[in-house]
């Protein structure tokens, strides 16, 4: 390989990566040593801030090694020692301004189980793995390279679309490997890996009769864990945004006006709901319909109308309005 030209690291760029480092090393983290800036590509033209880090001498020469039976420091783990340390010089700078993103999942994981846990991946070549890992670790660029890696070797169909899953890129899945699952899945059938696929590819409406179809069998047949498993996924899968997205669109086809209003508010999209009201002005004001008056309240921000209006609700011994299931109040 030819070798790549060293371009001087900018000095500003030089400070700076320093001053997030607080001139120490972020791999053993010993004050005082003498330090380096060190190209984690191993590119010395690349003097990109995401690229370099601050590494002593001791540490530096670990990322040279080569052969034998000493552990390597690679770029994976070099990521990780320089962005856990970074987070933490800067939290010690400023302890009252965590706002709980100081995350990264390292509250879960300590560091020296994670940079175990990868150099083990990476010693066997799991690189399926690999990028689990660094999708729960929430380094996207590191998961997107050893997803390549892993759906470029040889591997099962199912491996393939949920790495791309992970990545969100169903348009990477090859049409002929998601009709091929379709067809496997649905032998049996199997209600659950279906969902997962049917969510990957944006077939939202049939992944979430899969999850609910397997969930009453397995309630049926008494298997309360796997039951309460998926029904804990479902709720974690987002699909109950796009089902009232849906529900959205079929009230819009059909012109009914209260289930688009139901939809948009169960969305929390305001402004559409706004849009919505301030477009059918004529058809709110010529129907009885509480929910619609009520939002066009809200919109127009009359305080004195959202209170005459509540008070008719309590008035029938309606409760609170906006909450109520299909067929519970006037439509039109």
């Amino acid at each position: 390989m030819a070798k790549k030209n060293r371009v001087p690291i900018p000095l500003d760029i030089a400070a700076r990566v320093q001053f997030l480092s607080d001139r120490v090393c972020c791999v053993c983290r010993i004050k005082g040593k003498p330090i380096q800036l060190h190209h984690i590509d191993s590119d010395p033209s690349n003097n990109e801030i995401s690229n370099l880090c601050v590494l002593c001498f001791d540490c530096h020469r670990e990322t040279q090694i080569s052969g034998g039976f000493d552990r390597k420091l690679d770029a994976g783990q070099i990521t990780l020692y320089r962005d856990d340390w970074h987070k933490t010089i800067a939290k010690l700078r400023n302890p009252n301004n965590d706002n709980g993103q100081t995350q990264n999942n390292f509250k879960q994981t300590s560091l020296e189980e994670t940079t175990s846990l990868i150099e083990i991946y990476n010693d066997i070549g799991d690189w399926e793995s690999l990028a689990k890992y660094y999708h729960r670790l929430g380094n996207n660029d590191l998961r997107d390279k050893y997803i390549e890696k892993s759906v470029n070797a040889p591997q099962w169909d199912q491996t393939v679309w949920y790495l791309r899953g992970l990545q969100g890129r169903p348009d990477l899945i090859p049409k002929d490997l998601i009709e091929r699952e379709v067809g496997r899945l649905s032998e049996g059938p199997n209600y659950f890996q279906r969902a997962r696929l049917y969510k990957v590819i944006g077939r939202n409406i049939d992944s979430a009769q899969d999850y609910i179809t397997g969930i009453k069998i397995r309630l049926e047949e008494k298997i309360f864990f796997t039951a309460a498993f998926y029904l804990s996924e479902l709720f974690d899968s987002d699909l109950i945004e796009p089902l009232f997205i849906e529900s959205f669109k079929q009230a819009s086809d059909k012109n009914e006006l209260h289930w688009q209003l139901r939809a948009l508010q169960e969305l929390g999209w305001e402004n559409e709901i706004c849009d919505l009201i301030s477009n059918n002005q004529d058809k709110i004001r010529g129907k009885e319909n509480n929910a619609l008056l009520l939002a066009e309240a809200k919109c127009n921000r009359d305080d004195n109308r959202i209170l005459e209006l509540r008070k008719n609700y309590a008035m029938k011994g309606m409760g609170i309005p906006l909450s109520f299931p299909p067929g519970k109040e006037n439509e039109t």
